[in-house]
């Protein structure tokens, strides 16, 4: 029961550290839960805390086993995918990628992800991308807006219909009270994805200040 009440608290402290960025404290504790319980759960998020680090070889090991007890886990195989994209091990993520438009035919992102992977240009800028979003998101717990913005200007040049990197782009051009280089960037996430209430919510903020 003690243990139970321990691996639970771990976890809720784990996912809150990932999204304030503490990444490697989300690590810990998530490593900790997994020795209280090796469940699938508890590793999935082991594993996403490695994503979240770069540590993309370790966490396709977690996620692999996972796999081997969970062949049909969506969460999971989507990760593991996400993994062998960024390590450039291209036919493996092609695989899963079809796996997955076979169990869920009328997902149409899934059928995307597959033909992106099996694009020899598309797939290599997404990874420089991430890469580089990666690096943003670093420099952005280091409290550098700036930098992060450099790296977020630079992920867009290689995956400009990433509603991701545009939105964050429009967030750091807020930070930085640069309203009017903002919103052209918000405008793009917005019709590339019109139902995210995030980027609803920040294009609104922008408009607001732009009246003013």
């Amino acid at each position: 029961m003690i243990d139970t009440l321990k691996e639970n608290r771990l976890i809720r402290k784990g996912k809150k550290l990932l999204t304030k960025g503490k990444l490697e404290k989300a690590y810990r504790c998530f490593e900790k839960a997994v020795m209280l319980n090796n469940s699938i759960n508890n590793r999935f998020y082991l594993g996403l805390s490695m994503m979240s680090l770069t540590r993309f070889a370790d966490a396709k090991k977690i996620f692999t086993d996972i796999r081997k007890e969970d062949e049909e886990n969506e969460l999971n195989l989507l990760s593991l995918a996400e993994c062998n994209m960024m390590l450039r091990k291209w036919l493996e993520a092609e695989n899963i990628y079809r796996k997955l438009h076979k169990m869920f035919p009328n997902n149409e992102a899934y059928k995307e992800y597959l033909e992106r992977s099996q694009d020899v240009i598309y797939r290599e800028k997404y990874v420089i991308a991430r890469e580089l979003f990666s690096k943003a998101e670093r420099a952005l717990f280091a409290k550098d807006k700036k930098e992060a913005l450099k790296h977020l200007l630079e992920a867009e040049e290689y995956n400009p219909n990433s509603s991701m990197i545009l939105n964050n782009i429009a967030s750091l051009y807020m930070l930085l009270k640069k309203y009017e280089e903002a919103y052209p960037y918000i405008e793009r996430a917005i019709t590339i994805s019109p139902d995210n209430q995030r980027f609803q919510k920040n294009y609104i903020s922008i408009k607001r200040k732009l009246r003013k």
